[in-house]
């Protein structure tokens, strides 16, 4: 089963919230906890996976959201602080490219229209 036009975000709260309300409650999955949101990756497909560096081990869990989300568009947030290790994981040096883009957070009004295409989200 496809979520045409949905996604999943992985973050804590406030940023879950954030984008429920950037977006529409309707539009996405939110979760604070890794295994449940790789647990709804394996019975659901997204069009967008969204998740917050601030998890441990971020290239290993954007690896199996990969494996799981072969046709999601991934996509992390993170801090300045973090924009090395993360951009590793977009370009292949630090995970074979596993993601799509990043962005650092909190996020502009660009980049708000920029987190998922817009053929995948009504805004």
């Amino acid at each position: 089963m496809t979520a045409e036009g949905q996604m999943l975000v992985l973050a804590e709260l406030a940023v879950t919230d954030e984008f429920s309300d950037h977006f529409g409650p309707g539009v996405l999955a939110a979760f604070d906890d890794p295994y449940e949101a790789l647990g709804a990756m394996e019975s659901h497909d997204w069009a967008s996976v969204v998740i917050a560096a601030s998890y441990v081990g971020l290239s290993g869990l954007c690896r199996a959201v990969r494996r799981l989300q072969q046709n999601a568009r991934v996509v992390v947030l993170c801090g300045p602080a973090a924009e090395s290790e993360v951009r590793g994981l977009v370009d292949g040096v630090t995970a074979e490219g596993t993601i799509d883009d990043y962005f650092i957070y909190p996020l502009t009004d660009d980049e708000w229209r920029k987190v998922v295409p817009a053929s995948h989200c009504s805004e």
